[in-house]
């Protein structure tokens, strides 16, 4: 049971009324939506929650929970895996009605507050021909994401969406706003730009833009039992990849979709996406020896607005199943990797299970060496095992398989991707070395002394 200084109740009714937004406490009317997030295998109740509609709520709440003995979580996109918005006992900032983006055309810079998606951003950017890195579902909130690094569609060419992340207002645990930035409380701004958050509440993002309108996009498909032959032509074609092409490999089983040909249809498949953000010809070229090599059973690539593809992922990631991710960092794709790899994807069962190989290397390799994102610089491959189901009895034999899959890819021990984590704690040693791990707790310890934020 939670104590409360000198054992009063908090003054919960002198909250609510120094906000513009709402105060939502257990039992009331619309509590138990706003506590329920992407993932529904999470199912945990706050003491409240505060739906901010301003930045001053922020601060109202903060200095709230820190004098009333709260711990605090923030909701933005609400939809980590891990759950890290919603903890049972603790105080909720929800941030998701302060999603307003601006462009700065000129600048080629966007600010989007703390609750925006991508959706919104790439909407607005693309408004303008420009788009910032980050994202691949587009409900994701770009909170989230850019915090814990920000892989996505553009990485190779651009970087990450931390790495293109060059400013940011935030609420301390005392209440105060701060702008970080590399030249304004840099400390905190370094560990913002990939340490997962914990240190304070972003109420604004600035983010620099890259022109980027219309790309070369889409997938090859191979039946499962072409596994191997895709992914060793695969592995040939990455090696030296152009900066200009980001690409991901998926194990799934093809939809029963009008674009998929009938004969692929509920089968087991190996998808080889692709993402080009440079000249269109230039991508056909580059991928010439790819589809000459191991000709796809289908070809989906064509060219597109790079906010259609932000969103062509969104059917694979559905609001309110339960989802367990495992992901393991890959220096390279090995033939045992490769091997294991088609193993698992000619018997998949079921289309809610997949295997993701997001390819590395490029711009993200050559930025901020020294940065919380280093372990994503290090390696080539994010390997991330995902499913997602309706129902709580298949959950032991669902995680059994994530974890048996991954863990066939590399063991426990190894290396994860912090917004693909499980875990619901902070700073944790298979997300960041030792030496970004001290730095980030030194940073917390400094600017959130008491530990308010989860």
């Amino acid at each position: 049971m939670t104590r409360w200084p000198d054992s009063l109740e908090p003054d919960w009714p002198l909250l609510a009324s120094r906000l513009h937004g709402r105060l939502l406490r257990q039992g009331d009317p619309h509590f138990e939506i706003a506590r329920r997030i992407w993932n529904a295998a999470i199912d945990r109740a706050p003491v409240a929650i505060v739906v901010c509609a301003r930045d001053s709520d922020v601060s109202e709440a903060v200095r709230f929970a820190a004098t009333s003995g709260f711990k605090v979580t923030v909701r933005g996109g609400g939809h980590g895996v891990a759950g890290l918005a919603v903890q049972d006992g603790d105080l909720m900032i929800d941030l998701s009605a302060l999603r307003a983006v601006r462009v700065d055309a000129r600048q080629q810079q966007v600010e989007a507050g703390g609750g925006a998606t991508w959706r919104d951003l790439d909407a607005a950017a693309g408004a303008f021909g420009l788009a910032v890195p980050g994202g691949l579902v587009s409900t994701t909130g770009v909170g989230g994401l850019t915090l814990g690094g920000g892989i996505g569609w553009l990485m190779r060419h651009h970087g990450l969406a931390s790495d293109n992340l060059i400013a940011a207002e935030i609420v301390l645990a005392d209440g105060r706003v701060v702008s970080a930035s590399a030249s304004d409380n840099a400390r905190l701004f370094w560990a913002l730009r990939g340490g997962g958050g914990h240190v304070g509440v972003v109420t604004r993002f600035t983010f620099r833009a890259h022109p980027v309108s219309q790309v070369l996009a889409g997938g090859l498909w191979y039946e499962a039992k072409r596994a191997r032959e895709a992914l060793r032509a695969y592995r040939d074609l990455v090696v030296k990849a152009p900066d200009e092409l980001t690409t991901i490999v998926t194990a799934t089983i093809a939809p029963p979709a009008p674009f998929i040909p009938p004969a692929l249809q509920m089968k087991p498949v190996i998808v080889i996406g692709v993402c080009w953000s440079g000249d269109v010809a230039d991508g056909v070229a580059a991928l010439s020896p790819l589809r000459a090599n191991v000709a796809p059973d289908a070809d989906l690539i064509f060219p597109q607005a790079y906010p259609a593809v932000q969103q062509s992922l969104d059917q694979t990631a559905p609001y309110g199943f339960r989802n367990y991710w495992q992901s393991r960092l890959l220096h390279e794709l090995t033939d045992g990797a490769i091997d294991w790899f088609a193993e698992q994807a000619q018997g998949l069962q079921t289309p809610s299970a997949m295997i993701h190989c997001h390819q590395l290397g490029g711009a993200v390799a050559r930025t901020a060496l020294d940065g919380p994102s280093s372990l994503l610089r290090q390696h080539g491959f994010v390997i991330n095992v995902v499913a997602s189901w309706p129902n709580a009895e298949h959950d032991v034999a669902v995680r059994t398989w994530v974890k048996g899959c991954a863990d066939g890819f590399a063991p426990a021990a190894g290396h994860t991707y912090v917004n693909f984590s499980d875990d619901s704690t902070a700073f944790t040693s298979d997300a960041f070395d030792a030496d970004i791990q001290r730095r980030l707790l030194e940073v917390k310890r400094d600017f959130d002394p008491s530990d308010l934020f989860r």
